[in-house]
């Protein structure tokens, strides 16, 4: 993922239901778990909360009204991207042998936003009843102001406000 892109994953309500009784602010994983949940993006990795549970057959239609499929997506036995990966994003993680779906993954392109873009992965979340979690496992509402709120508090945030800035700060933290 490139610094410009603001990522997170549509965390369903109702398996967050189900595992929690309600909806939790935050979602608590030790850091190895969140280090495998995001390095790995693999099904098997995906905690249970993330359970989508529909067939990918059925979404189908809907994520390619987002974006394109990526070519090198179209055979890989676990995952299909629509979209750029280099900008904006959507990518659904299904079980290899079920084509199940379990967890959908979103990058935004912050250099220059697509609202069509961001429109139409937001409908999806909210017709799927899910909640947007970002990479510290806080979840937010569907909706462009949750959303605007989430990419101001991420990493990527500091970059677009001052590139210069954040790169000095950067070469900083490494040199100590």
């Amino acid at each position: 993922m490139a610094i410009w892109q603001f990522s997170t994953y549509l965390i369903p309500g109702q398996s967050l239901r189900k595992k929690y009784g309600e909806i939790p602010r935050q979602m608590l994983m030790d850091e190895a778990d969140w280090d495998k949940f995001f390095e790995k993006e693999n099904p098997e990795t995906m905690p249970d909360f993330a359970d989508l549970n529909i067939l990918l057959d059925d979404i189908y239609a809907l994520l390619t009204d987002i974006g394109d499929l990526v070519s090198w997506s179209a055979d890989a036995d676990f995952k299909r991207s629509f979209g750029d990966p280099d900008t904006n994003d959507i990518t659904a993680y299904f079980h290899e042998r079920t084509k199940i779906v379990e967890t959908v993954n979103c990058r935004f392109d912050l250099r220059q936003p697509n609202l069509s873009f961001i429109n139409k992965t937001l409908s999806f979340a909210k017709k799927f009843e899910c909640f947007l979690m970002d990479k510290e496992g806080k979840l937010h509402q569907p909706s462009a102001m949750s959303l605007f709120e989430a990419i101001k508090i991420s990493d990527s945030y500091p970059y677009l406000s001052d590139a210069e800035k954040f790169l000095k700060d950067l070469l900083k933290e490494i040199a100590t």
